[in-house]
């Protein structure tokens, strides 16, 4: 009789109850897993089939095809480094021209190598020539050998670029599958092509993406044309290909079917890639899929037997504890800083638990106090994610930022105006600075701007993600940008005459909430852009520089027009003032960024063009150092002090052309300088620095004056000096050579002996 209420006790009963619960969930959940997996196991396999699919997709556009498009648009419109090139595809002889010839060779070569990883090569086809200019070669006439196969194809190409399969060469001689996209120039004319681009791909680009998007123990990808099989995952491809044919003739742009490989029944899914028409296949072993996905069932099935036993568990704690004990933990913890003992020993599991609850609830105070502490070191890393995160939009609600400011020991101001504001430093100033000098110069912004707390207004600072940043946020009692733009101004001054840095502060626009900030932030750091054309304003409104990004303004044409007939006119100051007025119009114009940079280009276009109708070249003109400060150009006002020296450079340099006694002045110098440094590096750049003109300019004019070229001039003049030492001292062969510019006493002795017909050693016995 004692088991029988034994059991009726409420204790037995919840065990009793929510047993059954757990069996009854625990049978359901595994019927249910059977069931449904089984039956959505093919449809989980083709989803996951479209998904990555269109992820490979995705990836090979944008890594691969769209790279390779984007390149042949660039290559196809002229600009300063193509011109020359571009000119070639009009000539029949291009023997006559190797010098642009292997100017456009290299810099091939550095397009190829900016884009290593997509690029192998690039070719440009003249039909006029009927020769090939690329990064490999610069210059071969085309041949009918596999080297030159993609040329075969050209036939197929109209008005549109396209995509094909060639031939080429490994590294070992053997033929492999090449993919190239092959397009005309012009892109389009109505009077047909003058030649052919092509650009051959790193067929490891593919490849790559293909092996990283799939596991390969479960699956293949690969790419299929209309003819072969070009890239795939794995090194080996299924045995059976008889379905190749099935996809290729499948009427869909995407689809699957399932197919026996090898006994193994599997899914084969594709998709047709847009740019190139060519289909991604995936192949999917849909045993071991259903493999991977039994073990996830019997994993369900295991945890649902060990959630069983700990629901066993946790049921007898808690229906042992449910009264009584109940009502001694409410009045415990009404006196929750009553006394207690501290020993970690009245902790043990075996001692009664109330006694643990005291010990807890005695050292609750100290571990408060811990808190505390921790809480107030990490204030700053607090106040950064609170301004990041109300600025990126990562607030929920306005309760969850009262609560931010609350950890800040602060209280959030009530009916305010708040505005953000980005500090943007010197880039290229702070690069060039130690880590902790970089690090003094931002906290002490942040620590200037924060201790800033006059009403009504005060701010926020953090250091952001992005580079040389700070996010500021503010707020104030009435939408004031006069007093913001005050605040900023003062502390780019202090920053300059401190740090000797500048910087410039983008003030956003005005919002009651302060979770409505984050629109306007996310389309600041697009403006930050307008510092180009701003550069001595520390100061920068939203507002204004929002109306500037949408304005559809153009610059009077009239602008452009004075300044290329003065450029034609020759009249240089004109030309300096037709510059300065297009400078002050880019300046203060309401024009768009990108708009004004079009200009720009325009602008530097014109004097290109100048340049060849005066059938000169900029390269002869314009020194290496004057290309460099171009690459660097920072902002518009560097534009203008380069536009104006380059302005000046041109008309010295044509001034020269027609003054024979400046060009002799000038050979005399080099001359000297050479006869003064015989020892050191007289190389053609060298010399041509010394006197600030293009080293192939220079060469020219020393030809044509002097009668002799500068390294044979160079060359006799170190070996009659080596002479005169060899008969006038005793310092051995080596020091002469050295002393001469010759490292190499071998290669010294060789030239003596082709300019004296005997070695230095015979010269110094015969005299």
């Amino acid at each position: 009789m004692k088991w029988p209420k034994r059991f009726n006790t409420v204790f037995y009963k919840l065990m009793f109850t929510y047993s059954l619960l757990l069996l009854v969930t625990i049978v359901f959940v595994g019927i249910t897993s059977y069931v449904i997996i089984a039956r959505t196991l093919n449809e989980e396999v083709e989803r996951n089939d479209k998904e990555l699919l269109a992820y490979v997709e995705t990836m090979s556009e944008h890594s691969v095809f769209t790279t390779v498009q984007k390149l042949y648009q660039k290559l196809v419109v002229p600009h300063y480094k193509t011109v020359d090139m571009m000119s070639f595809f009009g000539e029949t002889d291009l023997e006559d021209r190797m010098q642009d010839v292997y100017d456009a060779h290299q810099y091939l070569k550095e397009v190829v190598e900016n884009q290593y990883n997509v690029v192998d090569s690039v070719d440009f086809y003249f039909l006029k020539s009927n020769a090939i200019m690329s990064s490999e070669l610069a210059l071969h006439h085309v041949q009918n050998d596999i080297e030159d196969s993609w040329v075969n194809e050209v036939g197929h190409v109209t008005d549109q670029s396209r995509w094909f399969v060639t031939k080429a060469l490994d590294p070992k001689g053997r033929q492999i599958n090449a993919i190239t996209y092959i397009g005309p120039y012009p892109e389009k004319s109505t009077s047909g092509p003058k030649g052919y681009i092509a650009i051959q791909i790193n067929e490891l680009s593919l490849s790559n993406i293909l092996k990283q998007s799939v596991n390969q123990d479960t699956s293949q990808l690969f790419i299929l044309t209309p003819h072969e099989i070009v890239s795939r995952s794995g090194r080996e491809l299924p045995a059976n290909l008889s379905f190749v044919e099935q996809i290729r003739n499948y009427p869909g742009t995407d689809g699957h079917i399932i197919v026996d490989i090898g006994g193994t029944n599997s899914i084969v899914s594709f998709h047709t890639l847009e740019s190139t028409g060519w289909k991604i296949v995936r192949v999917t072993s849909v045993e071991k899929f259903y493999a991977k996905n039994s073990y996830m069932r019997n994993m369900l099935i295991l945890i649902g037997i060990i959630a069983l036993l700990i629901g066993y568990a946790i049921s007898s704690v808690l229906t042992a504890r449910m009264y009584n004990p109940l009502k001694s933990i409410v009045d415990k913890a009404k006196r929750l800083f009553g006394d207690a003992p501290h020993d970690a020993s009245v902790l043990a599991a075996d001692n009664n638990e109330y006694e643990q609850i005291n010990a807890l609830i005695n050292n609750l105070s100290v571990k408060v106090a811990s808190l505390e502490t921790t809480l107030e070191s990490n204030l700053p890393v607090i106040k950064s994610k609170l301004i990041l995160d109300l600025f990126q939009g990562n607030m929920s609600s306005y309760q969850e930022l009262e609560e931010r400011f609350e950890l800040l020991q602060m209280k959030l101001p009530a009916d305010q105006y708040y505005t953000f504001v980005t500090l943007e430093l010197d880039y290229e100033l702070m690069r060039h600075i130690s880590l902790k000098n970089r690090q003094l110069i931002i906290y002490s912004i942040i620590n200037e701007i924060d201790s800033h707390k006059a009403s009504p207004m005060f701010g926020l600072a953090s250091e952001s993600p992005s580079l040389y940043r700070i996010e500021v946020l503010i707020c104030a009692n009435q939408p004031d940008y006069e007093a913001v733009a005050r605040l900023f101004q003062e502390l780019a001054a202090k920053l300059a005459a401190d740090f000797y840095v500048t910087m410039v502060a983008l003030i956003g626009t005005w919002e009651r909430d302060p979770l409505q900030l984050e629109h306007g932030y996310k389309q600041s750091g697009a403006l930050l852009k307008y510092t180009y054309f701003h550069p001595s304003q520390s100061v920068l409104f939203m507002e204004a520089l929002m109306r500037r990004e949408t304005s559809t303004t153009e610059m009077d044409e009239q602008l452009l027009e004075e300044f290329t007939r003065a450029l034609k006119g020759k009249r240089p100051d004109a030309i300096k003032e037709g510059l300065l007025a297009f400078m002050n119009a880019l300046k203060n114009g309401s024009f768009s960024a990108n708009y004004s940079h079009k200009m720009l280009r325009e602008l530097v276009y014109v004097y290109y063009r100048f340049v060849k109708d005066m059938n000169l070249s900029t390269r002869d003109i314009l020194s290496k150092q004057l290309f460099t400060e171009f690459e660097n150009i920072r902002n518009i006002e560097e534009f203008e002090r380069w536009s104006m020296n380059v302005v000046e450079t041109t008309f010295s340099f044509m001034e020269l052309t027609t003054n024979t006694s400046k060009s002799a002045e000038i050979v005399k110098t080099v001359k000297a300088y050479v006869a003064s440094h015989l020892s050191d590096d007289l190389s053609l750049d060298v010399a041509a620095s010394v006197v600030f003109l293009s080293p192939r300019y220079l060469s020219k004019i020393f030809k044509q004056t002097a009668g002799e070229n500068f390294v044979d001039f160079v060359t006799k003049e170190r070996m009659n000096a080596a002479a005169a030492k060899i008969l006038s001292t005793d310092e051995t062969i080596e020091a002469i050579a050295l002393g001469v510019g010759y490292n190499n006493p071998a290669y010294f002795t060789k030239r003596f002996k082709d300019t004296f017909g005997v070695t230095p050693t015979a010269y110094r016995e015969r005299m």
